[in-house]
């Protein structure tokens, strides 16, 4: 009998997990459903964006402030970008698998590191990584703050990259390693007759503010990508524990009917001989 309350008890626990991996397992694929309709118009603007810039930099002076060389001897950041919450499988396998391939050099005196998602944090707090964390939680909303943020922690930085999740497909993904600062520019005019810019401000200005708008959106694409695979990740993750719950659910029922069956048989048995017993007297 104990076995059968212990096995019911089983089922009832597996049973409301089931339900809680289903549910964000919905909740996982709506927000993937939703991002993924922002995702064209992400990409889009995005790449206006980069043709805009690089005719703006084509008749700008020749001698400006984003033309800034990478220094060997200059100190380097290094923006990673994880995870905000668990249960996303193995979503931040690579970027684990990135610290530890570039550790010795992240553990380097002109190296500095700035994490964006809890999850990251966590894991280079365990290998006593010195890093900084800029948000308690991560939200797109919160993308001007981080830029502002940023702009003012790279004074000083002549090397600026960016290690993030990149979904290449809604199954797969993988780490992504993107320059920030200096800005990769083509330095070609566009094939397209824009003609010659009229400059009300001065090329400083114009560079300071192309500079914020090219940070912030390329900070913005990156988050919003690898918020869009980690919903994906934990759809899948949560799709895969729902299926093993119900075969679960199927193994202890069955084992659970069969032993309730063999308790049925073993008492009509039992009963069936006292009332032979009974008779024969």
């Amino acid at each position: 009998m104990s076995q059968l309350i212990h096995l019911a008890q089983r089922i009832k626990a597996v049973t409301t997990i089931k339900k809680i991996t289903s549910a964000m397992r919905l909740i996982s694929r709506s927000f993937h459903t939703r991002m993924h309709k922002e995702a064209k118009f992400v990409n889009d603007y995005t790449h206006a964006l980069h043709k805009t810039v690089d005719e703006l930099y084509a008749h700008l002076p020749e001698k400006s402030a984003l033309q800034t060389p990478v220094s060997i001897h200059g100190k380097k950041l290094i923006i990673l970008i994880g995870s905000q919450k668990g249960l996303c499988g193995s979503y931040n396998t690579t970027i684990i698998h990135w610290i530890h391939t570039h550790l010795r050099k992240l553990q380097s005196e002109d190296m500095h590191l700035i994490v964006l998602g809890k999850k990251i944090d966590d894991y280079l707090k365990n290998l006593h990584i010195h890093h900084q964390r800029l948000l308690p939680e991560l939200k797109l909303s919160n993308i001007s703050s981080v830029t502002q943020k940023l702009l003012d922690e790279i004074n000083g930085y002549t090397d600026v990259k960016a290690v993030s999740n990149w979904p290449k497909t809604f199954l797969s993904h993988e780490y992504r390693e993107t320059q920030l600062i200096p800005f990769n520019y083509t330095h070609k005019k566009s094939s397209s007759e824009c003609g010659d810019y009229a400059w009300s401000h001065s090329p400083e200005i114009i560079l300071e503010t192309i500079m914020k708008t090219e940070l912030h959106v390329n900070l913005y694409s990156l988050l919003f990508f690898s918020l869009s695979g980690e919903q994906s990740a934990r759809f899948i993750a949560m799709d895969n524990a729902t299926r093993n719950a119900n075969k679960f659910l199927d193994s202890m029922k069955l084992q659970f009917n069969k032993m309730r069956q063999a308790k049925i048989t073993k008492e009509l048995s039992e009963l069936a001989g006292a009332f032979e017993t009974q008779s024969s007297i």
